[in-house]
């Protein structure tokens, strides 16, 4: 979405694909992670865990005694050792020691140096044979185990790691996938220093007493190496990132000191004012910050970069902050921090974290969801290796066996983990394809228009994707394309009419991707040629219709008006003009185009009515409720089989009856009509019965409602003693047709289209 199109020349030795690029990665630092195991293992051992008293004159407190180690049945927790020594040597006070303590949080070269050589001197008493350990209770003597087993490591050792391959895979797996450009280039050697250091850290976090001082050396060597990495690639990555920095030589002058840090902390050339190691760190955070400022800056005006952005610095420098924080700023006041490196390592993976989860929201690096998918799978695939490999290693099971349990473990386990997952990270329901298309080809069927049409396709994509707008854009839209950097989709429109803008998915909590436009374009293709059925059946229809019209107007309505002229008797034309004037009804009723409103209908037919009643000498009372559905037209189809309804019923309580009065209602609501005809006169054998056999009238009426989709029933009751016969009927009213409202976008092409 936002890389810079800077280039770096790193082609040939980086064609490989992503998945096998990240697999050899990934094997690598398995690698890394066994060779510390090893170095780690290969440590004499005394089989307890020391820290620093509490008193300062006290020596190094017993902390826990394995049960199988050498000192199991010498000492105890709580147990103070004052001082050490080998056989035959000198004793050497442990009293004010810090077993625990990190070299780098000494201020000075020259403290530094001194904690390493007494480490040295302890680890060269322990790995001479038997050692001799001074309690308040006495001299212990203990013959140290040659090496350690796996169980004693404890669990920082594989916390670390942990932590370190976090930080490696989900940087690489973005770079493997983005290699054209420098800022997924400088994630990845961010997340490698991360590993580096996280993997030197967790061989000196197993030391029991002490660890010898050339192999501890090189390991803060190392460390300090990975973190210098770690530090480099965030700052470079914002300076690349979300947009290349106009001028470079700010960041080359970062980077220069970074490198001359390096140098003098391995040569130790002089000490830095208050803290040689630490004080740089919060320099090179302040460098973070202007970078980070000055990116800010450049993105004013678009707001999409600034969400993006803020994603990725609140992962820097929240991650980055606590550890200036909780750890590094008590160092330089001289205190004790009041948490682990672990902890502190822990809670700096987030960084990495937070970029996986961008790219998710945000579509970082210009990945999408097919990203996150393809990282899952690698990491499923992984899951089974390694659990293999421990059941084999641990357990020790058979290849064939321990093959099949690690794929169910991962079969039963992480699969349903990793769907549970991807539903919290992208806050994504199963709204798919094909959840959305039993609505669309419903929608579309029962559309009998262009506006109708696109109308239901507006609905569909707003369920679909739930945007904060959508809007017409007052000109076609020839395919699905993203816009803004994914903060639009633009969408044809069915009838190939306007098209059709949405913004901000998921009300603005996510951006539009490549999956999303596949998903349009699906859809799409299936909406427009259900559309285009159901318009060549209309014409179809429209056409028979019109073929219809023209023989019943020109033959059987000719026909008809010569039995009118040709008639003997008054009777025979009488008959024959109602024939032709049935024949007309029938022809208007053909013609889908002869709209007339529920207003309009009722009035007329309210005047023909009461010309029937006055003729009857029957009194009509109406109670007439339509204004609110005026504006609903009615097809020529429904307005006959209305009107034939409220004929038949008229009819038959002037017909069937004697009545002195018919009520008829008629009430109006959204999308519902009701009607009532009521009347008295029942003849005398009705009065008394509480049923009525329906006739042919009452049955065709009952039918015609049921064929607009409504239902008719009667029935007999007493009302002051008389019988009336009620007709009841409720019809659904046809939906208006859609008014398109709401702002238009303007003539032109909307920018950033891609």
């Amino acid at each position: 979405m936002f890389s810079g199109s800077v280039s770096y020349p790193f082609r040939g030795p980086f064609s490989i694909a992503p998945i096998p690029l990240l697999s050899l990665v990934t094997l690598g630092a398995l690698l890394v992670v066994a060779l510390t195991l090893v170095v780690s293992l290969g440590k004499p051992w005394l089989g307890a865990g020391f820290t620093a008293a509490d008193q300062r004159d006290a020596g190094v407190m017993v902390d826990h005694v394995h049960s199988h180690g050498p000192l199991a049945d010498v000492l105890e927790v709580g147990d103070s050792i004052l001082a050490i020594s080998g056989d035959g040597e000198r004793w050497i006070s442990l009293v004010g020691y810090d077993p625990d303590l990190e070299p780098h949080t000494q201020p000075s070269f020259q403290a530094y140096n001194q904690y390493l050589t007494f480490q040295g001197e302890l680890a060269r008493i322990i790995a001479g044979g038997e050692v001799h350990l001074r309690s308040q209770d006495g001299v212990h003597q203990l013959e140290p185990r040659s090496n350690r087993p796996v169980a004693s490591l404890g669990l920082q050792f594989w916390l670390f790691h942990l932590f370190g391959l976090m930080a490696l895979l989900i940087s690489t797996s973005v770079w493997v996938f983005r290699r054209q450009g420098w800022a997924p280039f400088c994630l990845f050697l961010s997340g490698l220093g991360f590993f580096i250091a996280t993997a030197a850290h967790a061989v000196w976090i197993t030391r029991e007493l002490g660890l010898p001082a050339g192999q501890f050396d090189l390991l803060l060597r190392v460390n300090h190496l990975g973190l210098a990495m770690l530090l480099g690639g965030i700052i470079s990555l914002l300076a690349f990132y979300p947009r290349p920095l106009p001028r470079m030589r700010a960041l080359a002058g970062i980077l220069v000191l970074l490198l001359a840090y390096q140098v003098n902390e391995n040569l130790q050339w002089f000490d830095l004012p208050w803290h040689t190691f630490y004080l740089p760190l919060l320099f090179f955070y302040l460098c973070a910050v202007f970078l980070a400022v000055n990116q800010w800056r450049m993105a004013s005006g678009k707001p999409v970069a600034r969400a993006a952005m803020k994603w990725i610095f609140l992962s820097v420098f929240i991650s980055m902050g606590v550890g200036i924080v909780v750890y590094f700023l008590p160092t330089l006041m001289g205190q004790k921090p009041g948490f682990s490196q672990v902890f502190l390592s822990g809670f700096a993976v987030t960084l990495y974290v937070g970029f996986a989860l961008g790219v998710v929201r945000y579509r970082l690096f210009d990945l999408d969801y097919w990203w996150f998918m393809a990282w899952l799978w690698f990491l499923g695939g992984l899951s089974v290796i390694v659990l293999d490999l421990a059941l084999v290693a641990f357990l020790g099971m058979g290849y064939v066996e321990a093959a099949g349990i690690a794929v169910l473990l991962v079969a039963w386990g992480y699969l349903p983990l990793r769907h549970w997952i991807w539903q919290v990270l992208t806050g994504r329901s199963p709204n798919t394809l094909e959840h959305h298309l039993p609505a669309l080809a419903e929608a579309i069927v029962r559309a009998r228009s262009n506006e109708a049409a696109e109308f239901a396709w507006q609905e569909i994509l707003a369920s679909l994707f739930n945007p904060l707008r959508l809007e017409r854009t007052g000109w076609p839209v020839p395919d699905t394309r993203i816009g803004a950097n994914g903060a639009e989709l633009l969408v044809p429109g069915v009838t190939e009419d306007d098209g059709i803008c949405l913004y901000h998915a998921d009300r603005g909590g996510r951006l539009f991707s490549s999956r999303d436009r596949k998903t349009v374009q699906s859809l799409l293709t299936v909406a427009r040629r259900l559309h285009q059925a159901r318009v060549a059946e209309a014409d179809g229809a429209r056409n028979e219709r019109s073929r219809i019209i023209r023989d019943l107007h020109d033959d059987v309505g000719g026909r008809v008006l010569a039995l009118i002229h040709s008639a003997t008797t008054d009777r025979q034309a009488e008959l024959a003009r109602r024939a032709l004037d049935a024949l007309r009804e029938t022809i208007h009723a053909l013609d889908d185009k002869d709209l007339m409103s529920l207003e309009e209908m009722v009035a007329d037919w309210r005047e023909q009515a009461q010309e029937r009643g006055d003729a009857a000498g029957v009194r009509l009372d109406w109670a007439l409720a339509i204004d609110a559905a005026a504006e609903v037209m009615l097809t020529p189809r429904y307005r006959i089989n209305l009107r034939r309804i409220l004929d038949e019923a008229l009819t038959n309580a002037l017909r069937h009856a004697r009545p002195s009065k018919v009520v008829l209602r008629l009430e109006a609501e959204p999308r519902l009509l009701r009607g009532e005809i009521v009347n008295n006169g029942l003849p005398e054998e009705l009065r008394d019965s509480r049923t009525l056999r329906p006739g042919r009238g009452l049955h065709n009426m009952r039918t015609r409602a049921r064929e607009l989709d409504g239902d008719l029933f009667h029935d007999l009751r007493q009302v002051d003693g008389e019988c009336q016969l009620r007709v009841v009927f409720e019809i659904p009213l046809p939906e208006p047709e859609p008014v398109q409202g709401g702002p238009r976008l303007g003539g032109g092409s909307p920018a950033g289209l891609n």
